[in-house]
């Protein structure tokens, strides 16, 4: 695995690679980032708006998501109801979206930030 993608998996600084994106995971925290990095103070978000962008990201992994979790329930379950199906997609979409939501802010920042070895 290359380290921008290693980078973009784990949730590192784009420039740095070692600084968290996200405050530790908890509930009160599901969804808060850091404004800065803390080991080498990159700026995240670069322009007012910018991780707009990332809804774009989202909503791709979102649709392969839901995708993904149709042909394996088809698979395991064999010809059901389309609530059945609609059903399994909502409840995996619902259960998805801490991990989409960070994933596709990740990607977002990684596009638009070099990494800098000396940073």
């Amino acid at each position: 695995m290359s380290n921008s993608l290693k980078a973009v998996i784990t949730c590192k600084c784009p420039r740095c690679r070692k600084g968290n994106l996200f405050m530790p995971l908890s509930v009160k925290n599901l969804f808060s980032m850091q404004s800065s990095c803390e080991v080498c103070g990159h700026v995240y978000e670069l322009e007012p708006g910018f991780f707009y962008g990332s809804m774009y990201v989202s909503y791709g992994l979102a649709v392969a998501f839901a995708v993904s979790l149709f042909v394996l329930a088809f698979l395991i379950m064999g010809k059901q109801s389309p609530f059945f199906y609609i059903g399994i997609i909502c409840t995996g979409l619902v259960l998805f979206t801490p991990v989409c939501f960070r994933l596709s802010r990740s990607l977002w920042v990684n596009m638009f930030t070099s990494f800098d070895k000396n940073a």
